[in-house]
């Protein structure tokens, strides 16, 4: 009798967890929720916001070899022919309290965010 007294307990807590996961989506709001929910110690709330690629400019020296030669030049006397910025290319980026700021804590965070976001997301996180 014990056995399926702990079987029945384990499936409860199954589906209260699966219920949970179909409540929430990969919107912003409710990722925001999540987290929070996840993380009850912190003193701030996780922010999430639109992210703007930024990077490095990145000169190639004919275009002809664009795609081989592409190098960060700061010598003047190089000429120019085609420009590209590269970056960390990112959908969002999630704000994370410094209080979290752990190892453990990081890889929690990713996997919820993994979870509930839209497969074709990418996110960027960052401690405040």
């Amino acid at each position: 009798m014990p056995a399926i007294t702990h079987l029945q307990t384990r499936f409860l807590a199954n589906r209260e967890s699966n219920l949970y996961m179909l409540k929430y989506n990969g919107q912003v709001c409710h990722l925001r929720k999540v987290l929070n929910d996840a993380f009850p110690e912190r003193n701030k709330t996780f922010l999430i916001e639109d992210y703007e690629p930024t990077g490095q400019w990145v000169y190639a020296k004919s275009d002809e070899f664009i795609d081989s030669q592409l190098m960060i030049t700061d010598q003047p006397e190089t000429m120019i022919y085609s420009v590209e910025v590269i970056g960390d290319y990112a959908n969002f980026i999630v704000r994370i309290p410094q209080v979290l700021a752990s190892v453990d804590n990081m890889n929690r965070i990713r996997s919820i965010v993994n979870t509930y976001k839209l497969l074709s997301k990418k996110a960027i996180y960052a401690y405040y």
